[in-house]
């Protein structure tokens, strides 16, 4: 560092790459030492042998070329990186020691997990957003698996062996797959609930009862309209992620989202839902107020 920053301003320094590189490697690790040391109960020790674990197995992967699946190594492994990673997590066992309440004690959250709790609009949008996520890392992961199978199978030359467009096909349907099994099936099933909905404890409960599709729920026409993206033409894949743009701004004039108004259900707590479960059958709604 002392060569790469000779005879720069401080301002400069700090808009260098190398400083960058440093704090942003120092600051990756940082939860991971507040988390191990207040959720984890792991001991200063153990937290920071952890974070050096993970990032010396981050380097290694670099190093290897992800152990091999690549011909050479296409990142590099820096001794400096562990460093710092290692730092960062030592800082994290501070900030834990001097803020001991920036996270509840996982007892306490135990204890408190069975009360409902109001579902306002932030909650509904993380459930949202978790179905998101579960479902894109799925799909991501399924992706990387076709296009490993193909590249053992028939080596780098993907292209010129006439199988990039079966594997595109390949991957397209497996993404079809996968948000089949995570977005659609899980509402037809038990409480009908997203798994992001199941994840904050939500649940959707008819309005009424005399719905012209008793099976339709608010997460069914999400995983619908996600399975739309991968499996329609561009015009249907399009008008399906308008449709989830729309389902994700209308929570901020109806909670229900515009699923929840299309379907004619309400989401609750599922706790409440357990509690007064004559409700539910009855098609009264069952929602905590709105903050």
């Amino acid at each position: 560092m002392p060569r790469e920053l000779a005879g720069l301003s401080p301002i400069a320094m700090a808009k260098s790459w190398v400083v960058m590189q440093m704090v942003l490697n120092v600051a990756l690790f940082v939860p991971l030492g507040v988390l191990g040391r207040r959720l984890g109960h792991w001991s200063a020790g153990r937290t920071v042998l952890t974070g050096a674990g993970v990032s010396l197995l981050v380097e290694a992967t670099q190093y290897t070329g992800n152990w091999g699946l690549m011909a050479c190594s296409y990142r590099f492994a820096d001794v400096n990186d562990l460093i710092t990673n290692t730092t960062g997590t030592a800082i994290g066992v501070a900030v834990a020691g001097f803020v001991p309440r920036l996270f509840a004690d996982p007892d306490a959250l135990v204890r408190q997990r069975e009360s409902a709790r109001p579902v306002t609009r932030v909650r509904r949008w993380t459930a949202m957003l978790l179905d998101a996520w579960i479902l894109a890392c799925a799909v991501a992961l399924t992706w990387v698996g076709v296009f490993i199978a193909f590249g053992l199978a028939v080596g780098p030359r993907l292209e010129e062996r006439g199988m990039s467009d079966l594997a595109l096909e390949l991957m397209r349907w497996a993404a079809v797959a996968v948000t089949v099994a995570l977005a659609v099936l899980p509402t037809l099933r038990g409480s009908r609930a997203s798994l992001g909905q199941r994840i904050v404890y939500l649940r959707p409960v008819p309005v009424r009862r005399d719905r012209p599709f008793p099976l339709v729920t608010p997460g069914l026409l999400r995983g619908v309209a996600a399975v739309g993206i991968f499996a329609g033409p561009f015009p249907v894949a399009a008008l399906a992620v308008l449709w989830l743009v729309a389902d994700v701004l209308w929570v901020l004039r109806d909670p229900r989202g515009l699923s929840g108004v299309v379907s004619g259900h309400d989401v609750a707590d599922a706790r409440a839902v357990d509690r007064a479960g004559s409700h539910a059958g009855s098609g009264a709604t069952v929602r905590e107020p709105v903050g």
